[in-house]
């Protein structure tokens, strides 16, 4: 996604750290990564573009906290 621009850019194929570490070699100047929570992308991301600023996209915190809550609260 290009944030900035609202607009997808991309959608990868395969989701494992090679994968993405491939993409970003083929679209150099990213500064800023959006990514789930899970390991195989920050790996990635970090290979290939280690000075890049990594946030959690908003899809996956909201998602999260209601795992979160459905097992704390819900639980009871």
């Amino acid at each position: 996604m290009d944030l900035e621009l609202g607009r997808v850019v991309d959608v990868m194929a395969e989701s494992s750290a090679d994968a993405l570490a491939a993409w970003l070699t083929a679209h150099p100047g990213v500064t800023t990564i959006g990514r789930d929570r899970h390991g195989r992308y920050a790996e990635g991301a970090r290979r290939m573009v280690p000075d890049a600023t990594q946030v959690a996209d908003r899809f996956h915190l909201v998602r999260n906290l209601r795992q979160a809550k459905e097992t704390t609260v819900d639980g009871y």
